[in-house]
């Protein structure tokens, strides 16, 4: 369930910043915005997303991983729906894809480091790759998918809720199933180990008279003897 949670948060989120980041420019175009506010678009979420980063680090260690990653991911993904609601308005829209650029961008960080910790030393490598894998996998595919079938079919804006319903699902599997790793070692691997056993003392001899040193034969042995 660990491994499906990691999957299912990686591929959520990263699809959702990625639509947004993918797709902003031809939306806006699209709507009628000029060539130079279609990429500023872009350009606001990347600048403002330093700040949401910044934040990140700072409330990581003070709210915990798991409840800031659940908090940030569901307000992005509510505000890439704000997006898709007032692209047709191009001053509004850029309001909310500010928005959506500070909040997700304090949710990816803290889901990298979220990841990374569920896993004991042993498999922490093969376990985030895995999740991150997946997440390019469907990033990859998510532009396609859009393109020929979810916009055209369903429209912008139902095709953001789909989304926001995928993380809302992620960040309930995790609130059920993901433990809190605010205050792990990150060396240890008893998580998922045997405690070590207890080192048995030496064992102490079972002869009951004390053995006598050997003597040395000789007059050198006994200073001061007579020849």
């Amino acid at each position: 369930m660990i491994t499906f949670m990691a999957w299912l948060l990686f591929v959520s989120i990263m699809v959702v910043y990625y639509a947004a980041l993918s797709w902003l420019p031809t939306l806006l175009r699209d709507a009628g915005a000029t060539f130079t506010v279609a990429f500023l678009g872009s350009a606001i979420m990347s600048a403002i997303g330093i700040f949401g980063c910044a934040l990140s680090a700072v409330l990581a260690d003070i709210t915990g991983r798991k409840w800031l990653l659940g908090v940030s991911a569901s307000l992005g993904s509510v505000a890439l729906v704000g997006i898709g609601y007032t692209i047709d308005m191009p001053g509004t829209a850029l309001i909310a894809i500010g928005i959506f650029g500070f909040v997700i961008q304090v949710a990816i960080p803290v889901l990298y480091a979220y990841i990374a910790e569920i896993y004991p030393t042993e498999v922490r490598a093969s376990g985030f790759a895995w999740a991150s894998s997946m997440s390019r996998i469907a990033t990859g595919l998510a532009p396609i998918v859009f393109s020929a079938w979810a916009f055209p079919t369903l429209g912008l804006v139902n095709t953001f809720l789909i989304l926001m319903g995928a993380v809302f699902v992620a960040v309930a599997v995790m609130a059920k199933f993901g433990p809190e790793t605010r205050g792990w070692s990150s060396t240890p691997s008893s998580r998922m180990s045997r405690p070590p056993r207890p080192r048995r003392a030496p064992a102490r001899s079972t002869d009951p008279l004390p053995r006598r040193a050997p003597q040395v034969r000789g007059a050198a042995a006994l200073p001061g003897a007579a020849p």
